[in-house]
């Protein structure tokens, strides 16, 4: 550890779910989630020791804003916001509505929603807003079937570095051409 800290940030999972009880379709299970955290750290420590550590690791919340105890996973039925179980959560549409079922504040909390559709696509698995996002949308975005699941262990790592202000390597660019050197 180069400067001998470690950093820890709190998350939130936020599972928006359909009304299925726990553990079935879009409303997943603890160990799912639990899964994803870890793939987390182990993207951000280097558990696998295949890339860098960069002192920044992720623990479920344990207080609410309210300081109260908390597991650091809410579970809300998102039927009552509108076309959410057509196309899930819309990038400009109902995005603020839903993540608004349950945000914590952005200061002290990692917000994570896990949804069953974004932008009614089955190939986005997820999505995060920037550094400098309204805090009321701030946040990572995870589709239930790429959470914590084989095969796409990377997905939350891969948003939570966009979350942190780091873009694609081929941003400027395209997927087959470099970006310029400016």
């Amino acid at each position: 550890i180069m400067n001998n800290v470690v950093y820890t940030i709190p998350v939130v999972f936020h599972v928006i779910h359909l009304g299925e009880p726990v553990g079935v379709g879009s409303n997943i299970s603890d160990a799912q989630l639990l899964q994803a955290l870890e793939d987390l750290n182990d993207d951000f420590r280097d558990i696998q020791q295949s890339g860098y550590d960069v002192e920044i690791q992720f623990c479920l919340a344990q207080r609410t804003p309210a300081g109260n105890s908390s597991t650091g996973i809410i579970r809300v039925n998102g039927n009552g916001i509108g076309n959410y179980q057509n196309v899930g959560i819309a990038q400009g549409g109902n995005e603020a509505q839903v993540k608004g079922l349950s945000i914590w504040p952005n200061s002290a909390y990692l917000n994570i929603w896990v949804v069953h559709k974004i932008d009614n696509s089955n190939n986005i698995l997820g999505f995060a807003t920037l550094p400098g996002s309204p805090a009321s949308t701030d946040g990572i975005v995870m589709r239930a079937d790429a959470t914590g699941t084989s095969g796409n262990s990377g997905v939350i790592g891969h948003e939570a570095g966009h979350f942190f202000f780091l873009f694609h390597t081929f941003q400027g660019g395209d997927e087959t051409n470099c970006p310029p050197n400016t």
